[in-house]
């Protein structure tokens, strides 16, 4: 199991495109991941998920297809994704947990008004 952070580039991250967003992170499941919770907020996003393929491979997917699909919707050219991600490996359940909850309550400790929009997870 897997944590992800990457950053996004200077783009405005408005409700129609943070839908965008989260439908895409949504259409990859099953086949890359299992997807546990995810978290975008104004600069990057949260990801917590089981690992089905190789995580070079997710991510280069969920950049690649999130890219094109906001580009067109924006009417815009260019990568949306900063190079590099921030990974970690889930110890154990209560690593899980903590992890979890943190990535659940992150938009609404940082009040931002579509704090549920923001959110996804298997357990809410």
């Amino acid at each position: 199991m897997s944590i992800v952070i990457s950053w996004i580039k200077a783009v405005i991250l408005h409700a129609d495109v943070i839908t965008i967003i989260m439908d895409s992170l949504r259409q990859l499941e099953p086949e890359y991941y299992k997807l546990d919770a995810v978290s975008i907020m104004p600069n990057h996003i949260h990801l917590l998920f089981q690992q089905n393929v190789e995580l070079k491979i997710i991510m280069q997917k969920i950049k690649g297809t999130t890219a094109r699909l906001v580009n067109k919707h924006l009417l815009k050219q260019g990568s949306l994704w900063e190079r590099g991600y921030f990974d970690n490996a889930i110890r154990d359940e209560r690593h899980f947990r903590l992890v979890y909850d943190y990535i659940k309550n992150n938009a609404v400790k940082a009040n931002l008004h579509n704090a549920q929009q923001r959110f996804y997870g298997i357990y809410d």
